[in-house]
């Protein structure tokens, strides 16, 4: 399979002040026929680059070559997978486990005093098992001795940096 490559100087300006002069970057872009902006974008997200204000191209030469096998991919880059779903009363998460509970905690009526007038919120509790929901388990749901999430990157064990949203950590951790 083809890739699609720019060899190219680029002189960037940062809209918060200061500059970026490249001489010979390599930049991946989506096809043979990229217009210059296209490359420009390419660059610049390339570097991981915010508030860029200009960017002038010079010396640009685009090419074909053959993709290695995980082309694209830098063997350093952390990609996250979103896993998340909706949690409901009732669902089963797997046979035989109790399924989650959501209860009232404070109704909307019952939150008013506890916030400045006219703010009212609808608290719910959720009770459920640990596992609910994550059918992502650390090594240490089957064996006493492996690493459980906040332990995953002890020695022997593979590197995981797993992404729960708003939370510091897994459920209890």
């Amino acid at each position: 399979m083809l890739r699609y490559r720019a060899e190219l100087d680029a002189d960037i300006t940062l809209a918060s002040g200061g500059s970026l002069r490249a001489r010979g970057l390599l930049v991946d872009v989506p096809h043979a026929e990229v217009s210059h902006p296209e490359i420009a974008a390419c660059a610049v997200a390339g570097l991981g680059l915010r508030d860029v204000a200009r960017v002038e191209l010079d010396q640009v030469r685009i090419f074909a070559e053959e993709a290695a096998p995980g082309a694209g991919r830098s063997p350093g880059r952390i990609e996250y997978v979103e896993l998340s779903h909706v949690i409901e009363a009732g669902m089963t998460t797997y046979p035989g486990m109790p399924v989650p509970v959501i209860t009232a905690h404070r109704t909307w009526e019952q939150s008013r005093p506890y916030y400045a007038e006219g703010t009212e919120f609808s608290i719910d509790r959720i009770e459920m098992v640990g596992q609910t929901g994550t059918y992502l388990d650390s090594p240490g749901i089957a064996t006493r001795t492996a690493p459980t999430w906040p332990g995953c990157r002890s020695a022997g064990s593979p590197t995981c940096r797993p992404w729960w949203s708003g939370r510091s950590g897994p459920a209890g951790g």
